[in-house]
């Protein structure tokens, strides 16, 4: 799988927890809805990351 489809992929899924948080506003399931889209943010930022160092890698 490319790095491209996997950064693309983990966006999805941050859309989704976004989206997830926001049902969960105000509920006993907010906490965790954040705590899953804190990590879900976080894994965007290394694919994004992984994405930059294979482009160097392969354009250097």
């Amino acid at each position: 799988m490319s790095a491209v489809r996997r950064l693309d992929e983990a966006r999805d899924e941050q859309h989704r927890l976004t989206e997830s948080r926001r049902a969960a506003e105000g509920t006993a399931a907010e906490a965790e809805a954040s705590r899953r889209l804190d990590a879900g943010r976080a894994h965007v930022a290394a694919r994004e990351a992984w994405l930059e160092w294979v482009e160097r890698a392969v354009y250097w």
